[in-house]
């Protein structure tokens, strides 16, 4: 479990499923309200931490549709009672049975129920924090990043060292372009960049090393790992 404390957040992320997703949880430390990004799998392990930690869930969002960082929504929001959030273009495939999840999550997780549709620009509160939605399709249609209070919770829009897939339904290579060089690159280089896999960096740091960032290498065809 990877943890970080910001000025005005305390992170945690949680690898959880087959496919590690990371699962991250963010409280306000002035409320110790939390909100709960991506859970694909292992919800348990989302409500032990936040009953160690005294933390109060609020809500839910989603980065994208795709089952490894949905699929233990569910179970959450039934124990929780609290309301699911998800850009307005993924919602419709959040609701579906995904029947192809069971090759690698091992069963056939439960549809999720949106409670609010986003936008790009529309604002996620977490206790006393600020989080700003970006709109970062490519990955899917609807695939958004969170900003705000230190960090940028990226989903499978930009890794470490790499960027997310685009050949997977609802991808497209140009537009996951247009979403890491237009949105993502203007962005404050000191955020921390909590992604949906692997770990986390710096914006500053992507913007150096990372190919697809850097102006080194702008290749034409979508990486392959991770999902």
């Amino acid at each position: 479990m990877e943890s970080l404390v910001t000025p005005s957040l305390r992170v945690w992320g949680l690898p959880l499923g087959p496919l590690e997703t990371n699962c991250w949880v963010l409280a306000c430390r002035a409320t110790a309200r939390a909100l709960v990004v991506d859970c694909g799998d292992e919800p348990s392990d989302v409500l032990r931490l936040a009953e160690a930690e005294s933390l109060s869930i609020i809500g839910f969002v989603a980065t994208h549709w795709h089952a490894d960082h949905i699929g233990g929504m569910a179970e959450l929001q039934r124990v929780t009672r609290a309301p699911l959030s998800i850009h307005e273009a993924d919602a419709d495939e959040a609701a579906r049975k995904q029947i192809a999840a069971i090759v690698f999550l091992g069963r056939i997780p439960e549809p999720v129920r949106p409670g609010r549709m986003l936008r790009d620009g529309d604002p996620v509160t977490v206790g006393e924090v600020a989080l700003r939605v970006l709109h970062t399709p490519g990955h899917t249609k609807g695939g958004v990043c969170l900003v705000g209070g230190g960090v940028l919770i990226s989903g499978d829009t930009l890794f470490a060292g790499s960027v997310g897939r685009a050949d997977l339904p609802g991808g497209d290579w140009d537009e996951l372009q247009r979403s890491l060089l237009e949105v993502l690159v203007p962005l404050d280089p000191e955020l921390i960049v909590l992604p949906g896999h692997g770990p986390s960096t710096t914006l500053g740091t992507e913007l150096v090393t990372n190919p697809y960032l850097s102006g080194a290498h702008q290749p034409k065809r979508s990486p392959s790992p991770p999902p």
